[in-house]
């Protein structure tokens, strides 16, 4: 049917996690290319109406004075009624850094908004984006703290009821022009200083990290993959990224060319890379695999099968 056994982003569905914000969560793998000194870290989310707040996304380094040591935080606070966005750090005393949202956002179970945090720490500026505008900022002498004692973890919907998507992690503080310029995109996987990227579009019970690097990963019994815990699942949905981009014109679309080549840059449509007489455009037209010449596995090739080649 022209989709990858091992790619968990084929077929591409507009899908995400669901989380009934209690005790389940998405666990990142427990990797040292999470522990950062500069990072964005972005994603969209669903909250449902009623909701109590919870974190979207947080690195945990162990505790100090009886509180989390945490690199970087985003999350859903509600205060007098109303639902705002948080981003915060601690230092390695376990004093917490933080900056809120100015708006409130809208929390009923339909919208979508999209959080993203940067911090820099030349400028030891954390700013707070909502939407792709920057919504607040505050600047502290203290710094993050990237490793600490007791537990370390990178989590996401811990306490949190509502759905996500396309949760990104970056070793740099974007630019607002960056986040924009990909708000309503996916990415391509091979983006300077993009160190995790979990679209959170599979099924089943891990969560594939679509970086170029994590290609083949279920041959390593998806290491770099996130786990699902607890109630925590996917479900189908609208999403509000665009699924029919094509960014270069070539009559592919940029999602389909992604999942088989690894970017947009591979093809120009005219080729035919697994060599069975049909051209890479043909083949995406056809919901073929362009680099299995029999995508059916029937011992039959695409081109024989197809009867107007």
């Amino acid at each position: 049917d022209g989709t990858s056994p091992i790619e968990g982003n084929s077929p591409q569905v507009r899908r995400g996690v669901v989380f009934d914000g209690d005790g389940d969560y998405l666990a990142l793998p427990l990797q040292t290319r999470l522990a950062l000194d500069n990072w964005t870290v972005e994603a969209w989310s669903r909250p449902d109406a009623g909701s109590n707040g919870g974190t979207i996304l947080e690195r945990v380094v162990g505790t100090m004075a009886s509180r989390y040591n945490v690199n970087y935080g985003l999350r859903l606070v509600r205060a007098s009624g109303l639902y705002y966005v948080e981003s915060y750090f601690s230092n390695g005393a376990g004093t917490e850094v933080k900056t809120r949202s100015s708006q409130p956002i809208t929390v009923d179970g339909e919208e979508w908004t999209h959080v993203a945090s940067t911090y820099d720490l030349t400028t030891r500026k954390l700013i707070l984006y909502i939407n792709g505008g920057r919504s607040h900022y505050v600047t502290k002498p203290l710094v993050p703290i990237k490793y600490g004692p007791g537990e370390v973890y990178t989590r996401v919907g811990e306490g949190f009821e509502g759905a996500m998507i396309e949760v990104r992690i970056w070793s740099s503080a974007l630019t607002a022009n960056d986040i924009n310029s990909r708000l309503y995109f996916y990415l391509a996987g091979d983006e300077t200083d993009l160190v995790a990227y979990y679209r959170l579009a599979d099924g089943g019970i891990t969560a594939q990290d679509t970086l170029n690097a994590s290609v083949g990963d279920w041959s390593r019994g998806w290491a770099n993959a996130a786990t699902l815990c607890g109630n925590a699942h996917f479900e189908e949905f609208e999403v509000p990224l665009r699924l029919d981009v094509d960014a270069d014109g070539d009559g592919m679309a940029d999602w389909w060319e992604i999942i088989y080549f690894g970017n947009t840059d591979v093809s120009d449509g005219t080729g035919d890379a697994d060599g069975d007489g049909l051209t890479d455009l043909y083949e995406y037209l056809s919901d073929l695999n362009p680099l299995d010449p029999d995508t059916d596995t029937d011992a039959v090739s695409d081109y024989e099968e197809d009867s107007d080649n």
